[in-house]
């Protein structure tokens, strides 16, 4: 398994539970969609600088 396939399973395993979070921290869904998507570009920068 690469790294891309590391990152699109962790998106696929924890991203509802993510935007259930977040829906349930902020209750907007659009805030709760924007905040997920932060939180998956952030996982991503971090895998980044982990594994280069």
């Amino acid at each position: 398994m690469d790294h891309r396939d590391a990152a699109v399973r962790l998106c696929r395993d924890y991203g509802p539970a993510v935007y259930r979070r977040c829906l349930r921290l902020l209750r907007n869904r659009e805030a709760a969609q924007d905040a997920t998507r932060e939180v998956v570009m952030r996982l991503f920068r971090s895998l980044g600088r982990e594994f280069s």
